[in-house]
């Protein structure tokens, strides 16, 4: 049997942990050994078990807890999944879209920022580097306590300036986050990922078009929520987003959002266009979408503020073409 060793590597908001271990039987399916006294989850009861962690370590900074979101655990999961089955570790897709567009195009109408974590498990003389074809996915996966505690451990434990992990937690403004797991694997190679995506719900908003063509207006509009106060609407562009290769995806690092090419403002500031705001929190714009007739992936975000603090509420994508 060969011996297990651990490394991990970790950049910004992800981290990554190849094990080699030694080969199973031919046939057998890849499973989590639970040791001794382990309970073993299913999937909703790991979500479940991981927001409970969550909460734990935002309780000990005296932040407000989370609520588990279906949403953003739908858009999440579709990333774990692929992350899983094809081996990679980054907060880009294989088509080249980040967790800003897959949550809009999921239904997500607030601001969502993701945590990611791959681990590797190798059998025998696997190679980790070499990927060959998409691994299948584990259609009704279980996980430890130990595994779910693993996971949240690595992103807490990091320490800057390599923690965008452990700060997304720790981040006062969240109050829901999205959980999702996804198992592959064969005989040689097994695979667990994860995503935390982190949901900022301070507005509530009217639908906007997720695709329009250059010169479309769109109106901008919804109602702020609770003690939060309505700021300003900004509006960034970045290029389409283009397929990206296995190799591409694991030298990618952290991501940001482009910076606003243009920003609305209530009266009396000075705008473009005045947005219209009323007494309980209701606004609404209607404004040029494309920047110079340039297509592209445009961010439409949504400020407000709340307990002293300007916060994006709301981030939603849309394709001009």
């Amino acid at each position: 049997m060969q011996q297990g060793r651990e490394r991990w590597l970790s950049h910004g908001l992800w981290t990554v942990l190849f094990i080699p271990v030694a080969a199973g039987t031919a046939g057998e399916p890849v499973r989590p050994v639970a040791r001794p006294g382990t309970e073993i989850l299913t999937i909703e009861q790991a979500r479940t078990y991981m927001v409970e962690l969550i909460n734990r370590d935002r309780t000990i900074k005296d932040l407000t807890p989370v609520q588990l979101d279906p949403v953003a655990t739908a858009a999440g999961q579709k990333h774990a999944e692929e992350m899983a089955t094809h081996r990679y570790l980054a907060h880009w897709n294989l088509q080249g879209k980040l967790p800003d567009q897959r949550y809009t195009e999921q239904g997500g109408t607030d601001y969502d920022r993701e945590n990611i974590y791959l681990l590797t498990r190798l059998f025998g003389g696997a190679d980790e580097q070499d990927a060959g074809e998409a691994l299948p996915l584990v259609a009704a996966p279980t996980f430890t306590r130990r595994e779910i505690e693993e996971i949240e451990a690595s992103y807490y434990n990091e320490t800057p300036p390599n923690d965008g992990h452990r700060r997304n937690i720790l981040s006062p403004q969240h109050t829901h986050v999205g959980i999702a797991l996804a198992r592959a694997g064969t005989r040689d190679v097994h695979t667990l990922a994860n995503t935390q995506e982190f949901v900022d719900r301070y507005v509530t908003v009217d639908p906007i078009p997720q695709a329009c063509a250059i010169g479309d207006r769109i109106t901008v509009s919804g109602q702020t929520i609770d003690h939060a106060t309505f700021r300003a609407i900004s509006v960034a562009r970045t290029p389409l987003p283009t397929p990206m290769t296995r190799k591409e995806l694991n030298d990618t690092r952290s991501y940001g959002v482009p910076h606003a090419f243009v920003t609305y403002y209530p009266e009396p500031y000075e705008s473009p266009r005045p947005v219209s705001v009323t007494r309980d929190g209701h606004f609404s714009v209607r404004f040029l979408l494309s920047m110079q007739n340039q297509p592209g992936l445009y961010y439409v975000s949504i400020w407000v503020e709340e307990n002293g603090r300007d916060i994006v509420a709301s981030q939603r994508t849309v394709v001009v073409r």
